[in-house]
């Protein structure tokens, strides 16, 4: 694979990620994400010198599994995007969305793509400053079974009924594959009482247990699929958004979205602005047909997925960036906190208006 020439900075740990209570229903997840009072933030980081004349610094925090969500940042890179804007981006690896929300919250990173269940909860129980940059790739969220499964056809409750008394793998408690599979579920008339859902807590641990038999499905999404190998021969697709199978019952909901806090958006707004432009062109170039074949060994090269299977993650990735006030409200949802979201006051406009609907 070839070598990315962003910068990585030197990583930090985040702060402890505290102690999360969830209590689940369709369309709901309450949870109290222990935040630390006082954080520092880190020299390092912010945006770049005092000095006017500096180039602007960006730390961009990365997820270390390699998902499509950050495939524009390194696509901005990779084709000078930022340098065209004379800025610098510099990435720091992250693990779990939930360790994102507190990388930004800490100051360790300037900007990142955090997982929405948690970054609402912060945002709209504890007050934590977190705000929206814009938006990020939709739901591609499938349940998986053995290639030999029956799978039937049908609706979304055809589909699921054959679950009932299985055990089914979420990435963990609390994230967003969890919750949307106990949405599902509920649209299916079903709930965890039917079905056994246990957390594997990463994705290795998620694959190794499904190839093995230890459970009898399980939730994906991004390059879970691909990684496990090929649909038809390693397993099959029981019930999947890209596929269509759910109609557009998630239509606006998205994996996660491109956030920074406010004190962070508000001494850096040159920053910002450079940023997100060249954001803004690596997604358009990305979903120009014309750019398909180097779009593919662009996901090729970032995911280490053959061609074949980079090219079908492309095609089922739409990076929705521009958020809407609908859209931004169906991110409370997943933690029943619609109404407590303000699109005017969360959402950086001068950001999220140089993407395209």
């Amino acid at each position: 694979m070839p070598t990315h020439p962003i910068h990585h900075a030197t990583p930090t740990t985040p702060p402890s990620e505290g102690t999360v209570v969830l209590s689940l229903q369709r369309r709901v997840i309450s949870a109290a994400l222990l935040v630390p009072a006082l954080v520092l933030p880190l020299a390092a980081c912010g945006g770049g010198s005092a000095d006017a004349d500096a180039t602007p610094v960006v730390n961009q925090g990365v997820y270390t599994s390699k998902l499509p969500l950050d495939l524009p940042v390194i696509v901005a890179q990779d084709r000078g995007y930022f340098d065209d804007e004379g800025i610098t981006v510099e990435t720091t690896d992250i693990q779990t969305g939930t360790d994102m929300v507190t990388a930004i919250i800490s100051g360790s990173i300037d900007v990142g793509n955090p997982a929405t269940p948690p970054a609402i909860t912060v945002l709209t129980q504890q007050g934590a400053d977190v705000g929206a940059l814009a938006g990020g790739p939709a739901l591609d969220f499938r349940v998986l079974v053995p290639a030999d499964a029956d799978v039937p056809s049908g609706s979304m409750a055809d589909r699921l009924s054959v679950l009932k008394g299985t055990t089914v793998s979420v990435i963990g408690s609390g994230t967003l594959t969890d919750w949307w599979f106990r949405d599902a579920l509920g649209q299916a008339g079903l709930s965890d009482k039917d079905v056994q859902i246990v957390a594997a807590n990463n994705v290795p641990s998620q694959i190794a247990a499904f190839q093995e038999g230890k459970v009898d499905a399980m939730v994906a999404f991004g390059t879970v699929p691909g990684l496990l190998g090929t649909e038809g021969t390693d397993y099959q697709v029981l019930l999947g958004i890209p596929e269509g199978d759910t109609g557009d019952t998630y239509d606006g909901y998205l994996q996660t979205f491109t956030a920074a806090s406010h004190k962070w958006q508000d001494d850096h707004e040159d920053a910002v602005g450079k940023y997100c432009a060249a954001v803004a062109k690596a997604v358009d170039w990305l979903e120009d047909d014309a750019n398909h074949d180097e779009a593919v060994q662009a996901m090729a090269d970032w995911t280490q997925l053959d061609e074949a299977k980079a090219e079908a993650l492309l095609e089922s990735t739409d990076y929705e960036m521009k958020l809407t006030p609908k859209s931004w409200a169906a991110q409370g949802d997943t933690v029943g906190e619609a109404s407590s979201l303000d699109f005017d006051k969360d959402v950086n406009g001068t950001c999220n208006d140089q993407f395209s609907e």
